[in-house]
């Protein structure tokens, strides 16, 4: 697809109602027709209604090892239902115990914890000291090449105390590892095979694997035999339904019991069926512009960047795209998350063409040039619609794109996560609420795909991304991250757009679901009643 007509939002908003009005006369006479399409939803179900969740996400995982992946179905669905880690995080975000009863400090290097005895992995394999000291190892093991590593570093052996207390022991001060460990989880050492579990996990929590057809449906059983007592749903079925329209008609006909999201355009609709409760919260998610990958010198002066940053009009398109339901940035992370910085100018997100078309021409690109913008098919909500307004906006000072749209990330991995991309429309969930995920992963010259590292200012932003992960002091930490955000800001590798509100459809007969900032999703006690 190419975009080189500058169309701008409201020309866009046009499209939007034209499409809108044919979703609602497809809700109205046929939604039934829409969700017959899909056989995998259901049909004739054996168990009573109330012990079974029928949950839809707008995208599939590509892995169910949890330990793989930073893919938010994997992490904020699958993993909570079929693993447990050492610590988890509560609905508020705050540490509790998980497979560790307690922890303590023992010196700056290291955590001490006392593991919860007669925990058991589906496979019946016991879990105790020599699964933690097992999970590190793969965890840490670069021939394995997780894509989680970055945020064990600092991690530099687990000492075996007795079968049930550890030592994890780092090789220099490790402030956010107990909130990474949230979204850890812990590996049955005998099962684990690293060519089967991402098809066939095993896991120590509520619910255990019981069947997955790629792209169309994941089943999990109740886990009987669960440490913490039986879950209060039997089965979950998790739905990769990327059309908007089919997730909407299969909530409002009870075929569906929980969705995320609800399209903007159809919330009020939504609020009108009493059988429906609509969720929001403003989550730890913020929807960025990575510009200038580390394989690219297009956008290599920092003016270029800035230009792009002014030529976007993110209040319009969180009005007429997203109707009001995300906020505009206030920096490159959510205010959901630890070190967000609340000082930044408005700046660099204020909407000013001129301004735009001034940096162009300082940086001798007044003619304007070509670039390629890059997104993955459904892997953000309206990301179609804001990439194309997006493209609108870059025109009007002479960016011309040329909007490349993959399938998937297995196909657009293979060019975001090397830095092969001019411009790469996409978006960082912080779930552990903590700035170093998004930092060391993003920014820091270890790790960043823009190529971070490459710019003057790298060795400074290092510095203060290796302060923030380096000490234990959360005000140090903070202030740290504070000043690391004025870089990030002023000159923008990953263009933050806005910080984005999540609409959860509910059923009305689904009983203790509740949505959090980080999108951790805890389908222990939910039920239907």
């Amino acid at each position: 697809m190419n975009t080189n007509d500058s169309i701008g939002v409201d020309s866009l908003l046009s499209k939007q109602i034209t499409r809108r009005e044919l979703i609602k006369v497809g809700l109205a006479a046929g939604a039934a027709a829409a969700f017959s399409s899909l056989p995998l939803l259901g049909c004739g179900q054996a168990e009573p209604e109330a012990d079974h969740i029928r949950f839809a996400w707008y995208e599939e995982n590509l892995t169910m090892d949890p330990t793989m992946t930073t893919m938010t179905p994997t992490l904020v669905l699958i993993r909570p239902c079929m693993f447990n880690s050492l610590v988890k995080q509560d609905p508020e975000g705050k540490i509790v115990p998980d497979l560790a009863e307690s922890w303590k400090s023992v010196n700056p290097l290291t955590w001490e914890f006392k593991l919860r005895k007669g925990v058991k992995f589906h496979n019946g394999e016991p879990f105790n000291a020599e699964a933690v000291k097992f999970t590190f190892e793969r965890l840490k093991d670069p021939k394995r090449a997780s894509i989680q590593a970055f945020l064990w570093g600092p991690v530099q052996t687990v000492k075996i105390l007795d079968e049930y207390t550890v030592q994890i022991i780092n090789d220099k001060p490790n402030g956010p590892m107990i909130r990474n460990l949230a979204i850890g989880c812990m590996l049955p050492p005998k099962a684990y095979d690293q060519d089967k579990f991402g098809t066939e996990p095993i896991g120590t929590g509520p619910f255990v694997f019981k069947e997955w057809v790629r792209g169309q449906k994941l089943v999990m059983e109740a886990n009987k035999d669960y440490w913490g007592g039986p879950p209060k749903a039997k089965k979950i079925t998790y739905f990769p339904i990327p059309e908007e329209a089919t997730r909407i008609a299969a909530l409002r006909k009870g075929d569906l019991d929980v969705t995320f999201t609800v399209p903007v355009d159809q919330v009020k609709l939504l609020e009108g069926d009493e059988k429906i409760k609509m969720e929001k919260i403003l989550s730890c998610d913020t929807h960025v512009l990575s510009i200038g990958g580390k394989e690219t010198k297009l956008f290599e002066d920092h003016r270029l960047r800035q230009a792009a940053s002014y030529a976007i009009n993110r209040q319009a398109m969180i009005e007429k795209i997203l109707y009001g339901f995300a906020q505009m940035p206030r920096s490159v992370i959510s205010p959901m998350v630890f070190g967000f910085n609340p000082n930044l100018p408005p700046g660099p997100v204020t909407y000013d063409v001129e301004k735009a078309k001034s940096l162009m021409k300082a940086a001798g690109k007044e003619a304007g040039f070509e670039a390629e913008l890059m997104y993955v098919n459904g892997s953000l909500p309206k990301i179609a619609d804001l990439a194309l307004a997006v493209a609108a906006d870059l025109q009007k000072i002479g960016i011309t794109c040329k909007v490349r749209v993959f399938p998937d990330f297995a196909v657009g991995g293979t060019f975001l996560q090397p830095g092969k991309f001019d411009m790469f429309y996409n978006s960082w969930t912080t779930y552990t609420l903590d700035a170093d995920m998004p930092f060391w992963r993003n920014w820091h010259s270890s790790n960043s795909r823009e190529g971070t590292g490459k710019y003057d200012y790298g060795k400074d932003l290092d510095a203060l991304i290796e302060k923030g992960r380096y000490s234990l002091d959360e005000k140090e930490r903070q202030e740290a991250y504070y000043k690391a955000q004025e870089y990030m800001w002023n000159f923008p590798t990953r263009m933050a757009l806005y910080h984005s509100m999540d609409v959860w459809g509910v059923r009305a007969n689904v009983k203790n679901f509740k949505p959090t900032a980080s999108r951790i999703v805890d389908m222990f006690q939910v039920y239907k009643g």
